[in-house]
């Protein structure tokens, strides 16, 4: 694993907002959302920073979240988990086509994942990040070592049903 995520290229920041940044889009928010609060409610998510990575020529990007509440004196001191961010794991929008197709191939989740689950609490950004990239690395890997396989393996099966179902219909044929 190690020797495939040294070929992870960093592409750059797609986005990176500074502390004052995060303030003024946090006002931003409230602002919004002041008198519909049951509409809206009063916490969610505001982006900090988004990277751009690259691995065997597919693109995806790495986001990180920044939990807020307005029911605290600082809706940013908040958090879900011990540092109050979040990573999430994003397909570029180039590669849609890509995400859906591995979707009706069974690969749901495909470049598309965060780290909001059981476990994942304490974790630092640093293994946030890591988790985030070993889970790119088998997603790209699938995508372009298996996807044809399984494929193949769905027309092999396909035609199998299909010739018991040509035996059926030629037996109830027989049977008139």
């Amino acid at each position: 694993m190690e020797e495939k995520k040294r070929k992870i290229k960093f592409l750059g920041y797609v986005l990176k907002r500074s502390e004052k940044e995060i303030r003024e889009k946090l006002e931003e928010i409230r602002k919004k959302r002041e008198g519909t609060w049951d509409y809206y409610g009063v916490d969610g998510f505001i982006e900090m920073w988004r990277k751009k990575f690259e691995y065997r020529g597919v693109p995806y990007e790495i986001a990180a979240l920044k939990y807020f509440s307005f029911n605290e004196k600082d809706p940013l001191k908040a958090g879900l988990n011990k540092v109050g961010i979040h990573l999430v794991l994003e397909y570029c929008k180039e590669w849609e086509e890509a995400h859906k197709l591995a979707e009706d191939l069974g690969r749901v989740s495909w470049l598309w994942e965060d780290t909001l689950h059981a476990g994942q609490e304490d974790w630092t950004l640093e293994q946030m990040e890591e988790f985030l990239h070993i889970t790119a690395i088998g997603d790209i890997d699938w995508l372009l070592d298996e996807s044809v396989k399984v494929i193949d393996k769905q027309i092999k099966d396909l035609e199998e049903t299909r010739k018991k179902i040509q035996e059926i219909i030629k037996k109830a044929e027989c049977d008139q």
